[in-house]
């Protein structure tokens, strides 16, 4: 991380968070959305790659630091801050971790302005993810009630995305929607605390699933229709594929809530 003086001027919902300006460093060079914070008084704002645009690069008499998450090779130092090309004029590349790979964005200082361009624009909190020559912007959404796929469709269509539940196109998709939805089963209402997700997409032509035991069993069990997929969660044994009815919004035998989607779109390429 690199620390200098200066305070966002064109940002888009930060994430405020309570912590110390230290604890604050850690998180964002331990996150790879992470590319900017700002020491807001007693809290620190958050941005990705998606939600800072601008940033004024001030003298230390302001009083008002910002940080920079930029990489280093194993053979540099935090010596010589000078010499950081990120605080001199010009464009220097930088990058940020999405869903699954590393995604490059520049930033240029000119004018005492830093300007951050992405390579690829998702609005936030989405991600970018590369499936073969095609990015697309990938979004997990929690829901607090049962939903079933129409409902998520229609969801998806609500955050400018009409119909646009996506899939799992490979393995590396499973364990990044394992590791994010995760973070929801703690805010699963039902009494089992699982979180499901239904999925379509046609933009994944040759998907790859972690199937549940047994799964998928739509012609042998009873439930005979069952053309919609679901991603459940709960303990580690159970982080996996099954069918289910589209019209279903809580697994008939184990009263299992489906509770969130997944929204896709394509990226836009900004350079």
């Amino acid at each position: 991380m690199v620390v200098t003086w200066g305070e966002p001027l064109l940002t888009t919902e930060p994430t405020i968070l309570d912590i110390s300006w230290e604890e604050c460093l850690q998180k964002c060079w331990s996150d790879g959305r992470c590319v900017m914070i700002y020491d807001n008084t007693s809290t620190c704002e958050y941005h990705s790659i998606q939600q800072v645009t601008t940033v004024q690069k001030l003298s230390e008499n302001n009083n008002s630091r910002v940080a920079f998450r930029v990489p280093y090779s194993v053979n540099e130092t935090c010596e010589g801050s000078d010499n950081e090309s990120i605080l001199r004029s010009g464009t220097v590349q930088s990058f940020y971790q999405g869903a699954v790979q590393m995604f490059p964005y520049e930033v240029t200082l000119q004018n005492d302005i830093w300007k951050f361009t992405p390579e690829f624009s998702c609005e936030f909190p989405s991600s970018p993810v590369q499936r073969g020559n095609v990015t697309v912007c990938m979004e997990v959404v929690h829901t607090t009630e049962c939903i079933n796929r129409t409902e998520a469709a229609a969801k998806c269509g609500n955050l400018g995305i009409p119909d646009s539940l996506m899939g799992i196109a490979s393995k590396e998709e499973n364990q990044y929607l394992r590791s994010i939805s995760t973070n929801y089963v703690s805010k699963q209402k039902t009494p089992t605390y699982y979180t499901e997700f239904d999925f379509s997409d046609p933009t994944a032509p040759d998907p790859q699933f972690d199937w549940l035991p047994n799964q998928p069993d739509a012609l042998t069990a009873y439930e005979a229709e069952s053309n919609c997929l679901y991603l459940r969660f709960g303990s580690e044994a159970y982080v996996a594929i099954g069918d289910t009815q589209c019209t279903d919004v809580v697994f008939p035998s184990i009263d299992m809530c489906y509770s969130g989607y997944l929204c896709g779109s394509d990226a836009v390429k900004n350079y």
